[in-house]
């Protein structure tokens, strides 16, 4: 084993909150991303006993957060005002994927534009999901091309029929928006462009709020098409 150098700490391994009241299907869907993930995973029947914790773990140094929602018998719109109530947006920080999403109820476009970063299915295997979280620790969405397509169609259609085709961005800002669409983080862009995480804030809102967007994603939708 290396020694550590003076002054060095090391990144912890992320953290997997797995939140669904099918309490023994998500406790052996823990087990096996800790094993092949090293992520640490914690389980909770409902969303309001994590955000009761707080926003994050004791552990210094988590490099992300993930949460897994079971959509079974979810009702989306309430789910996203629950991660309203307790961190003043969805994310909070957070990755968010939802599993068991069943094939057919078209969920996949609604839940992007809200800002979930990713779907799985009831049949997907569970290396599938190791694949996925991986990916989408990353930075990277995971949906099926067929669903991004879907999604860039429609906002394609959304410019044709009407979005201005260019925004008052200060310098600042359209920095940032370039930042977000290649999929750098709050702190990530706080570190490159040597400002606050509070200052990069309140710049996405003001980017969101003049190009007329509602998340990340549409944020670099729109960017791709105008910048």
């Amino acid at each position: 084993m290396t020694p550590k150098q003076p002054g060095h700490t090391e990144a912890a391994s992320p953290v997997i909150h797995v939140i669904g009241r099918n309490s023994l299907q998500n406790e052996l869907m823990a087990a096996h991303l800790e094993k092949t993930t090293g992520a640490r995973c914690r389980c909770w029947p409902e969303i309001g006993q994590l955000t009761a914790v707080g926003d994050g773990t004791e552990i210094e140094g988590v490099a992300a957060e993930m949460c897994l929602v079971d959509c079974l018998g979810l009702d989306l719109d309430r789910f996203v005002v629950a991660g309203e109530d307790f961190g003043g947006h969805l994310h909070a920080g957070r990755v968010i994927a939802l599993f068991n999403v069943a094939a057919g109820e078209r969920i996949e476009e609604r839940a992007l534009t809200m800002g979930i970063r990713g779907v799985f299915y009831p049949d997907d295997p569970l290396d599938r999901f190791a694949k996925g979280i991986a990916a989408m620790l990353k930075g990277e969405l995971w949906v099926s091309r067929s669903v991004m397509t879907d999604v860039i169609l429609k906002e394609n259609a959304h410019v044709r029929n009407g979005r201005p085709n260019s925004a008052v961005l200060t310098r600042r800002e359209t920095e940032i928006l370039e930042l977000m669409a290649i999929g750098a983080t709050n702190d990530d862009i706080a570190g490159k462009l040597c400002i606050s995480p509070n200052t990069v804030k309140t710049h996405i809102y003001n980017i969101f709020k003049k190009i007329d967007v509602p998340n990340r994603l549409q944020a670099a939708l729109w960017a791709a098409k105008h910048l």
